[in-house]
């Protein structure tokens, strides 16, 4: 453990990384933008060390020492990604402030000072290579959008809580937080007058090979060549078809009335159909822990999986975020859009998010701090390809699933099919955002400003838009040949076991264990 001990000791860092905090983010970033970084020296003085010949540990300390992961930390200090939206998550949600969350960044509080240089750190390095060429003025004036923070009033607070100390300790963070974000906003003002860039943003303006490494350190897929992402695009075309015209029959299925209209006609057709509306927000909710129980009872309890927490649900309350999420060992159901939200949509959420998706899988690369791998995957970012695959995958092992459940199933595995087309578009074509944005709208029945987000989030993290769905495919494919279609049998549940119990990997490595290639994979 010398590697990690030395790391987190010299950071002052916690080791448990089953919940890496806001503040903890704050120390690993600021290390690697120095030029002194604690981290890569570290690692350096260990790499050739014996003990490390590992194949998957010296892919791993090799990425992180090499020069474009500090691009690569750097192009994560965007409007998308950056420190202080992950204390922002926190602050703007008054139903965590129990949780043990607040708590770590109320007690290291003085810590968010740090953020702003942080972030100026980052960007006066941008300006001076040719990481400037990634953004462009729309990026940063949106950036400067998500620095909106509103003050949550003791009325509020008092609906959830009434301990009148949490609330101090509230307003005491704010205060921190508030003024730090006023010296940001500063800064960007500047950068907007100093600035002027009208081209379009992305990878496609930087040097050809970086985006590959991108998708490398997101995915954990070592995809080498644009031959290969010509590849991707290709299958992801056909597979969209695919998913696309099993939804249509399912639609005609149960609406029959609907047979000669086009899918997106259809899905706004049943979007609009207030049978699949929740009367309350407690439905809402409800329905989300019913079915959190009864996958826990099928899946943990009845095919004695391992499990060392049990799943809980918590409700956030943010129109700006996603509908839901999975962090700090909890899944968060956001409730802010509830009455808009169809009752179909909700198995293969769950099932994703809590069991067996990402709480089930995460459990086992989270718990075990003696395994360095698994804390370095953690700890610096990297194989989303593996968590975010998994939990794809995961939808479609409910075993009592309607054909309007396995409707909203396909809508979501579309979006991320589509993902996959869109970030390849942007950052080895160089397709502008707005045609980007014009084409989602033609397969996908959601709000125009979601849209908008969506294609903006994959213009910021370029690579990890393909994880979801790479991840999932490889998933597919080891099951076919190793289990069976069937992913609910015991012969499916003692693979499901194998692969977890393993812990989380890198893509590569998970293709080499089960003996596959990219290419048998990724047929076209």
């Amino acid at each position: 453990m010398d590697i990690i001990d030395n790391i987190c000791k010299k950071l002052n860092i916690e080791k448990i990384r089953s919940n890496i905090s806001p503040i903890d983010n704050i120390k690993i970033t600021e290390d690697i933008i120095d030029s002194n970084s604690i981290i890569i020296s570290t690692i350096k003085e260990n790499i050739n060390k014996s003990k490390y010949n590992n194949p998957e540990m010296q892919f791993l300390l090799n990425n992180i020492v090499d020069n474009k992961y500090k691009k690569f930390i750097l192009l994560m200090n965007n409007h998308y990604v950056n420190l202080f939206l992950d204390v922002n998550f926190v602050l703007g949600n008054v139903y965590l402030f129990t949780e043990k969350i607040f708590e770590t960044i109320y007690v290291n509080r003085e810590e968010i000072n740090r953020i702003p240089d942080i972030i100026m750190k980052c960007w006066d390095y941008i300006l001076l290579t040719d990481l400037k060429y990634f953004y462009n003025n729309d990026l940063i004036n949106r950036w400067l959008k998500t620095l909106e923070f509103k003050l949550i009033s003791r009325d509020q607070f008092t609906k959830i809580h009434l301990d009148e100390n949490l609330y101090k300790k509230y307003l005491e963070i704010y205060e921190i937080f508030d003024k730090n974000i006023c010296v940001l906003k500063k800064y960007i003002y500047k950068l907007q007058k100093a600035v002027y860039w009208k081209h379009n943003p992305g990878c496609i303006n930087l040097n050809d090979r970086l985006y590959l490494y991108f998708v490398k350190m997101h995915t954990g897929l070592n995809i080498s060549s644009y031959t290969q992402l010509k590849t991707l695009f290709k299958w992801a075309q056909k597979e969209l078809k695919t998913l696309e015209l099993t939804q249509k029959d399912l639609i005609i299925k149960i609406r029959p009335d609907l047979k000669d209209k086009s899918l997106l006609e259809m899905i706004k057709a049943l979007h609009s159909d207030e049978r699949y509306k929740y009367k309350s927000q407690d439905e809402f909710v409800n329905e989300h822990k019913r079915i959190i129980d009864e996958m826990h009872k099928h899946f943990i309890e009845k095919n004695n999986i391992k499990e060392f927490v049990k799943p809980k649900l918590t409700t956030i309350d943010d129109p700006n975020l996603a509908g839901a999420y999975w962090a700090f060992d909890t899944f968060y159901l956001n409730v802010s859009n509830w009455n808009k939200v169809n009752k179909y949509e909700a198995l293969a959420l769950t099932l994703h998010e809590a069991v067996p998706g990402h709480h089930t899988q995460i459990n086992f690369s989270v718990y075990d701090n003696s395994d360095e791998i698994n804390i370095l995957y953690h700890l610096f970012g990297m194989t989303n390809g593996f968590s975010e695959g998994w939990a794809l995958f995961t939808e479609k092992f409910a075993p009592n699933y309607t054909d309007l459940e396995r409707i909203g199933q396909l809508q979501y595995e579309i979006l991320r099919t589509l993902r996959v087309i869109v970030d390849i578009s942007i950052h080895a074509v160089g397709i502008p955002p707005t045609e980007i944005i014009d084409f989602m709208k033609k397969h996908l029945a959601m709000p125009d400003k979601t849209i908008e987000s969506e294609v903006y989030r994959y213009v910021t993290i370029p690579g990890q838009a393909l994880c979801y769905k790479l991840g999932c495919e490889i998933f597919r494919k080891i099951y076919k040949k190793y289990g069976g279609n069937n992913y609910t049998d015991k012969k499916s549940f003692d693979l499901y076991k194998k692969i977890i119990y393993n812990k989380e990997k890198a893509l590569s490595f998970l293709l080499k264990e089960y003996n596959m290639t990219f290419e048998e994979v990724f047929e076209i």
